[in-house]
């Protein structure tokens, strides 16, 4: 079966793979965003409101899907259903719109095209990042925030186009709706999150290897690729990737400018630990992805939305070109792999096949305030 799932997700005979994979299960569904083609309607997915961006995890505007029915030759519609994710900065600017008078013309527009989508909307990152990141919680600011979003979800289209967002009555139940998402991030504050500790782990010792060293490229990334196998315990391939750029000066992207030399540790400490919290959440992004695509009655596309941050130039910079869900499980092809930056394609054939060691969370913690430790020595 493995073989089978790199085969389509990487070659080009997907049809004659998939017959075979449907003869091993019926529960399967092929995204593919790199044909040109695409079988969900003329929807545009890629849009920006003046500093703000909705962008997808890979090329929605080209997004073609196969399934059985379709290899069965069912003359069968492609139903589909998509979802914005707020970035925090985006939540916080709503929440400022109710209630600080915030005059944002681009928003709305974004908002309305939104609303004229249909798309659903989330605003889980902000109360992910709020319920699991080491500051104090500021219960107004939280509770504001979750009514504004809800204010916004119950708009008309009037009060809409006429920027009236003035704060209102909402119906009783989603009070309480309110007030239980309030309740669970406080609940969840300081909950362990091992995903997070791998990402930000991985960000530390791609920082001190960099700084300690005028090595070649393809040295350092050995050395970040033996860490991430050895002590991390699991293999992100698309965050490897990035982070790999980084380490040997290729990546021009926003996102990593604070991963500067002799600055203050408490706010390095602090930058980092939210780059780190970003790309969990688009990890996240594809976790819920998988989760509601496991029927094969419907494709759910969820895309992010985010004002001026690295983070959409992130996703832009190795988007994925297809997604395999079976059983449940979901695989990924993404633009780029570490092995193709120059000098490293000879290192495949020591990591690839090199399972990640099992770790657990009590080492992760260890691990990380080693790292936090250790990076001291290049910060002031």
């Amino acid at each position: 079966m493995r073989e089978l799932i790199s085969e389509i997700l990487n070659g080009r005979n997907v049809i004659e793979n998939c017959l075979k994979l449907d003869s091993l299960t019926e529960n399967w569904k092929l995204l593919l965003f790199d044909t040109n083609v695409n079988n969900l309607g003329g929807m545009e997915f890629h849009k920006k409101f003046g500093k703000y961006e909705i962008c997808g995890m890979g090329d929605y505007n080209h997004c073609f899907v196969l399934n059985r029915k379709m290899l069965e030759g069912k003359d069968v519609p492609v139903l589909f259903s998509a979802c914005v994710n707020y970035d925090t900065n985006v939540s916080s600017y709503i929440s400022s719109m109710f209630f600080k008078n915030r005059k944002d013309d681009d928003l709305v527009k974004m908002v309305q095209y939104i609303r004229k989508q249909k798309f659903q909307t989330t605003c889980q990152h902000y109360a992910f990042e709020i319920s699991l990141n080491l500051y104090p919680i500021n219960e107004n600011a939280v509770y504001n925030t979750l009514y504004a979003d809800n204010m916004l979800a119950n708009m008309s289209e009037e009060q809409l186009e006429k920027r009236d967002f003035s704060p209102f009555v909402l119906p009783e139940e989603l009070y309480h709706n309110i007030y239980i998402a309030l309740q669970n991030i406080k609940s969840d504050k300081g909950r362990d999150y091992e995903l997070f500790e791998c990402i930000y782990s991985m960000l530390l010792k791609a920082f001190i290897i960099k700084s300690d060293s005028k090595r070649e490229s393809r040295k350092k990334i050995e050395e970040f690729l033996d860490f991430v196998l050895t002590n991390i315990g699991c293999y992100l391939e698309n965050e490897v990737y990035l982070i790999a750029k980084y380490l040997c000066n290729e990546s021009n992207n926003e996102f990593f400018r604070h991963m500067q030399q002799n600055r203050n540790k408490e706010k390095f400490l602090k930058d980092v630990r939210g780059m780190a919290w970003d790309l969990c959440h688009l990890r996240n992004v594809l976790e819920e992805m998988r989760g509601r695509n496991i029927s094969d009655d419907i494709v759910f596309l969820h895309c992010f939305a985010s004002y001026e941050t690295g983070l959409i130039d992130i996703l832009k910079s190795n988007p994925i070109k297809r997604i395999l869900y079976v059983d449940g499980q979901a695989y990924y092809k993404y633009e780029h792999e570490v092995f193709e930056i120059d000098g490293c394609m000879e290192l495949r054939k020591k990591f690839e096949e090199r399972p990640a060691g099992s770790v657990n969370n009590s080492a992760l913690k260890e691990l990380v305030a080693h790292l936090e430790e250790e990076v001291g020595h290049f910060l002031k």
